[in-house]
């Protein structure tokens, strides 16, 4: 039985490898890719930001050797390259975490309980730096707990694994939290409890300054600090009043904000589970264990891009616990009854994992590399080099960086993923929300050409500014696709160009509907997106599908808009049981 866990528990980290393995479809990836690109031909640190209309304001690349390991790997291997990295880079993690359980004398068994918790963390599966702290933060929490098991020198080893992250990603910062756990977890497990731990706590503190010295060589060691300093703050937080405050840049980044019921229940749950078996576990109780959950429980609380911290530490820490819990259970029952629970719980471990991963197998599938480019403007790009549509380019968001590693130096973006410029966001922010001024802002960075998708990531909503285009004398829709939208300055171009490419405004609702569409099927809880498509669909006059989006979307909208509840009851009488 023993074999049969122990092979259960590498076919699952195979199937992990696998299943992260998938196409690319994160946003930052491209300017990174472009990052990695300039920087190779050009032999210099990035320090402005060179690829949008704010070219002069400050850039902190903190991620510039993975820009450049990302750049290498595309090189190498293009698109299904950084799909290998991703999966290479998971898989890693998801190793370390089990030889971190297994330093704590964790069965096979337990472990395979509990490797299922990892597919909760699955939005952050993406092609971005952060999977370098992933993968570090488990590294670190498995050399750890070899020290506080065995003691030695090889935790000094922790010092040039500090160098690379810290010039990986700026979640090097973490190696700060991950000693103070287990150095005041050491101290107390000693005053309190009086355990007898192998932990040397005069290496673990010399370690400190090894540490500290070794995060600072980069080529930005201030913005390691100024994020030390600034770690109370990061993200949006909730006031006294319910609204949500904060940098503008924060509290329209999803993964910025903190983590609530509605979003991210599953953190919750994780949260109980985490207590309960803590709880049941209590003899096997250190302070170490307490003080590193509590610590990530608290990280994930507070910003819901570090949820995966928590869900990771349960791998690692939590199989001893489930160990220690059945124990006595164990004791009072024959050998016969223990193979069987033992089995038992094998089965349901192993149908828990395909339980859980058959969700992102049917929607990622198993080693499915490459792109996925229906997530980007690939032909709206294609149309805009060969009509060489006038400069400058107003954009979408999130489109920034594929749009900046297709055109640069030809055009400059808007903004992108890694816009530090807070007057810029805002700019930005206000045309794609069609704020009044809006025009303005286009006219005072001499924009003439416009990039855009049609519909939030969040929620579906459809951009205002598509809605004051629509109507604008001053600007023509020469570009429609499935997933984006192209408009130009009417006086910008020749007349007679301009009449030859011109398309209708109702084509603009064709890729709504396709995007809504899709951003439903991906997943149906973004719920604005089902009334655009009713909203199309009743212009259209095609009552049934119209009818069937207005249920959907009163049925997962938490305040449904009066007009969608009148045309659904207005409706109802006539499509009710077709």
């Amino acid at each position: 039985m023993l074999r049969l866990n122990k092979s259960l528990v590498f076919l699952a980290l195979f199937a992990l490898f696998g299943l992260a393995a998938s196409h690319i479809h994160a946003f930052d990836i491209f300017w990174q890719l472009q990052s990695g690109k300039y920087m190779v031909e050009t032999g210099s640190i990035i320090r402005t930001d060179l690829f949008t209309l704010a070219s002069d304001a400050p850039r902190y690349e903190h991620c510039w050797l993975h820009d450049l390991v990302t750049y290498a790997a595309y090189r190498l291997g293009g698109y299904p390259a950084l799909s290998l990295l991703k999966g290479l880079l998971l898989g890693a993690m998801a190793l370390f975490l089990v030889l971190a359980a297994r330093t704590r004398s964790s069965s096979w068994l337990a472990i395979l309980l509990v490797l299922p918790i990892l597919f909760a963390g699955m939005g952050g599966w993406l092609a971005r730096p952060q999977l370098w702290t992933f993968c570090f933060f488990a590294l670190f929490v498995w050399v750890l707990e070899r020290h506080r098991r065995n003691g030695g020198r090889r935790i000094l080893w922790l010092i040039p694994v500090v160098l690379l992250w810290a010039n990986l990603h700026a979640g090097v910062v973490l190696a700060a939290a991950l000693w103070l756990a287990y150095a005041a977890g050491g101290f107390a497990n000693r005053v309190v409890f009086g355990k007898e731990e192998k932990i040397n706590l005069k290496r673990l503190f010399w370690l400190a300054p090894g540490l500290m010295v070794a995060a600072a060589l980069t080529p930005y060691p201030d913005y390691l600090w100024s994020t030390l300093r600034g770690i109370a703050r990061l993200g949006a937080h909730n006031s006294a009043g319910g609204q949500l405050v904060g940098p503008m840049t924060a509290i329209f980044n999803m993964d910025w904000r903190p983590t609530t019921f509605a979003g991210e229940p599953q953190f919750f749950y994780a949260l109980i589970a985490t207590a309960l078996i803590l709880l049941v576990g209590w003899r096997r109780n250190r302070f170490t264990d307490l003080f590193l959950l509590g610590g990530l429980a608290l990280m994930g609380w507070r910003l819901s891009r570090h949820t995966t911290f928590l869900y990771l530490g349960m791998v690692a820490i939590l199989p001893a616990y489930l160990d220690v819990a059945v124990r006595p259970l164990a004791d009072r029952v024959s050998k016969r009854t223990a193979t069987v629970l033992v089995l038992c719980l094998t089965l349901t471990g192993a149908a828990s994992f395909a339980w859980f991963a058959k969700p992102p197998l049917e929607k990622y599938g198993w080693f499915r590399l490459g792109l996925r480019p229906f997530q980007y403007p690939v032909a709206a790009v294609d149309f805009l080099k060969k009509e060489s549509l006038p400069k400058n380019l107003y954009n979408t968001y999130d489109w920034g960086g594929y749009l900046a590693w297709q055109l640069f130096p030809e055009y400059l973006v808007f903004w992108d993923g890694r816009q530090n410029s807070a007057e810029m966001f805002r700019y930005g922010w206000e045309i794609m929300a069609g704020k009044p001024g809006w025009e303005d802002h286009l006219d005072r960075f001499a924009v003439n050409t416009i990039v855009t998708r049609t519909c939030t990531m969040d929620t579906g909503q459809r951009f205002p500014l598509l809605d004051r285009l629509r109507t604008s004398p001053d600007w023509v829709l020469v570009f429609q696709d499935p997933a984006a939208l192209v408009f130009v300055r009417r006086n910008a171009l020749p007349t007679a160009w301009v009449m030859e490419h011109e398309l209708p405004p109702d084509r603009i609702d064709d890729t709504i509907l396709a995007t809504g569409r899709r951003l439903v099927a991906d997943n149906p809880n973004r719920y604005i997106a089902w009334w655009e498509i009713a909203r199309i669909e009743l212009a259209r006059r095609n009552y049934a599908e119209a009818f069937t989006s207005l249920g959907e979307y009163l049925r997962r909208t938490p305040v449904p808009d009066p007009t969608a509840e009148y045309y659904y009851r207005m409706l109802y009488p006539t499509q009710q049981g077709r």
